[in-house]
């Protein structure tokens, strides 16, 4: 007997995001990837991974980035 499996789940700690939103919110800004990444400590390739949703950031990381881009 074959028993189903589920695709993992995100952890319940850590909310998506949704990678348009953050890049959308970058531009209305007038931010470049590279400043947004230097304000964060991070790699502009950090920023455009997130963007394009190859990575998700913790949750410590994902709280800066709504802080600095406004989201709520």
């Amino acid at each position: 007997r074959r028993t189903k499996t589920t695709p993992p789940q995100a952890s319940p700690s850590v909310p998506p995001i949704n990678p348009a939103m953050i890049k959308a919110a970058r531009q209305h800004l007038q931010l470049s990837q590279r400043s947004l990444a230097n304000r964060l400590g991070k790699s502009q390739s950090w920023i455009r991974d997130i963007e394009n949703g190859r990575f998700e950031p913790g949750m410590e990381d994902l709280t800066q980035l709504k802080e600095i881009l406004n989201i709520p």
